[in-house]
């Protein structure tokens, strides 16, 4: 996004070209991310504090190989305030290694001001073009807390909306990082299967305008489902969220985010984790950030377990995030190198969905809730995505505490907004985005917070599928205000006489699916009903294409049985008597 301030224009040194001796943050990349940013990364990003050094990484799309008058300024889609950074240095690198795909580009490095409020900012490369990366530069402001918290998540399984289960995954993604939002964690970290496989590039951007509308800083790392997207050939990681493995240091903390693959590591990441190591060496936490838990002859390869003891007792890495078991476990030395945290799932669980703070800090200390916290236990969920595409919204909570503050993401109308249910603390505005921080008045309840009233009923659309032996019914009921409340279906023979159609719950979304019933139409009623009272009703047929009976019959009544089980009836019969006709002839 463009800064609302101008940016001051500074000449830097004369072209130099070097090559990648120092360590490089990022591993390999196949293709060109969207931006042309190579580091920092929406979902790899850059921390740092007041008067701090940091490099930045460009393939800019001009053949121009002069470095005069590159730019660099930050900019908070939350208060509108941008700022211009320094740049201190400017070389050309030629990049060589292995699987490398783009063996020239720039590095930056550059200096935070001492001006700069705490918070996540895009960052804005510019020169011969406008270079953007959202959300990719995090700023702790003068100086690093004493404790740095982050939200461990595991296994999210994000996908295409339309199918139940990614209905669901999706769902509490959104509820997970809604409530490490409202704890106010420094950082979420995904120990990988963050996307279910989806090779769809068009929901790889999904997910990436959905992590550029967070107000924390995101590290995923790799796990198998987000690895087989490379085995069938596509490169949509890299290209809308992070290198396959990267790094970010700051303070005395390094995080290693690693493509879990299969549960080995090839030579050339080997060498590059190394360099890092090594580079990093004066780092207290050294995390490393891998999808199978490292403990486990099951999912890793033996060459993996031996680097991470390696890594250890050479390097100093003492602190190991896993996932893939969809449950806690916790290992600590001796009996692991290093303390490995292994966190529940946010999609189906052995134990339930849930998230676990650890805290790392400034004099080296590492610990950890000893369990997660169910997402149904501390939490907050609200009716529309939370994303500033709405004008107003409901959130439903439960385990608030005096530190527990929402944050409420509206499309501006350029109205104040008015919060029922809670205490308004602040609100910014910027870019046609209203943000409103929100402390709930008690542990559980309901807060709506509008910018007008809400007078407007949902919008209803409906997928409806019909078989010989289904009828499959899909209400698509969106809401410009305050979110949907609830969803009835109903259904009719005759169009005047309704039967309301019980959901099948399936992954725990409702899903409308009933055996075809003896109508030659099918007639159908949605009625919507959103949060703030009003109502939608929408009524529709489709023709089933079942016979009925001849006029005198009976319409209607109990459900005829599925084709299915009559035709395995018939199969069972024909079989018995085959067999009564094969033992008579013995």
């Amino acid at each position: 996004m463009t800064p609302l301030l101008p940016i001051l224009q500074i000449n830097v040194i004369p072209w130099v070209s070097a090559q990648p001796t120092d360590a490089v943050p990022f591993d390999s990349y196949h293709v060109l991310p969207v931006n042309n940013i190579l580091y920092p990364r929406l979902a790899m990003p850059i921390f740092g504090v007041w008067g701090e050094e940091r490099t930045i990484y460009l393939a800019p799309q001009s053949s121009d190989e002069s470095l005069d008058g590159w730019s660099v300024s930050i900019y908070s889609k939350v208060s509108g305030n941008s700022y211009t950074l320094e740049v201190v240095n400017a070389e050309w690198v030629t990049d060589n290694r292995p699987e490398m795909t783009i063996n020239r580009y720039i590095k930056l490095v550059v200096k935070f001001p001492d001006n700069v409020e705490k918070g996540l900012y895009n960052l804005i490369v510019e020169r011969n073009g406008v270079y953007t990366e959202p959300n990719s530069i995090y700023v702790f402001g003068e100086a690093y807390p004493d404790k740095i918290v982050v939200g461990h998540i595991s296994d999210t399984h994000l996908g295409p909306s339309g199918k139940p289960k990614y209905m669901k995954e999706d769902k509490y993604f959104w509820r997970a990082v809604s409530t490490l939002e409202a704890i106010g964690v420094d950082l979420i970290v995904v120990t990988g299967d963050f996307i279910d496989g989806s090779r769809e590039e068009s929901f790889h951007q999904q997910v990436y305008e959905w992590l550029s509308s967070l107000n924390i800083p995101i590290i995923p790392c790799m796990g198998n489902t987000d690895y087989s997207v490379i085995e069938g050939g596509k490169y949509h990681w890299e290209k809308y969220l992070a290198p396959n493995s990267g790094a970010t240091r700051f303070s005395n903390i390094l995080i290693l985010s690693i493509n879990s693959r299969n549960g080995d590591i090839p030579d050339p990441t080997v060498a590059w984790v190394e360099s890092i190591l090594e580079a990093n060496i004066d780092a207290d936490i050294k995390t490393y950030v891998w999808h199978y838990p490292v403990f486990s002859k099951d999912y890793n390869s033996e060459k993996l377990i031996n680097k991470i003891a390696e890594w250890a007792e050479k390097y100093g890495l003492n602190l190991v995030l896993n996932g893939h078991f969809h449950t806690d476990v916790v290992k600590t030395p001796p009996e692991t190198p290093a303390t490995v945290i292994v966190t529940t799932s946010t999609a189906t669980s052995k134990l339930y969905r849930g998230y676990r703070l650890v805290y790392l800090g400034s004099d080296g200390g590492i610990s950890y809730d000893d369990a997660s916290t169910n997402l149904f236990e501390k939490f907050v969920e609200y009716a529309q995505i939370n994303d500033y595409s709405s004008v107003g919204q409901t959130a439903v909570y439960g385990g608030a505490d005096d530190n527990f503050t929402l944050v409420v993401k509206l499309k501006d109308l350029g109205k104040e907004a008015v919060v029922e249910g809670g205490e308004k603390l602040a609100e910014y505005v910027a870019d046609g985005r209203r943000t409103v921080l929100v402390k709930p008045s008690s542990p559980s309840g309901i807060i709506k917070i509008y910018q007008e009233e809400d007078t407007t009923p949902p919008d209803i659309k409906v997928a409806i599928g019909i078989t010989v032996n289904e009828v499959t019914l899909k209400p698509i009921v969106k809401d410009y205000g305050l979110g949907v409340e609830d969803v009835v279906v109903y259904y009719s023979p005759d169009n005047s006489s309704w039967t309301e159609f019980t959901p099948k719950v399936e992954d725990e979304v409702k899903m409308f699916v009933m055996p075809t019933p003896e109508y030659k139409i099918f007639y159908y009623k949605v009625v919507a009903v959103d949060y703030a009272g009003n109502k939608a009703v929408l009524y529709g047929s489709k023709e089933t294409g079942i016979e009925v009976p001849e006029e005198g019959g009976e319409v209607g009544g109990e459900l005829p049985l599925p084709f299915s089980y009559i035709a395995i009836a018939v199969i069972a019969a024909v079989a018995i008597v085959l067999l009564v006709l094969w033992r008579m002839r013995k």
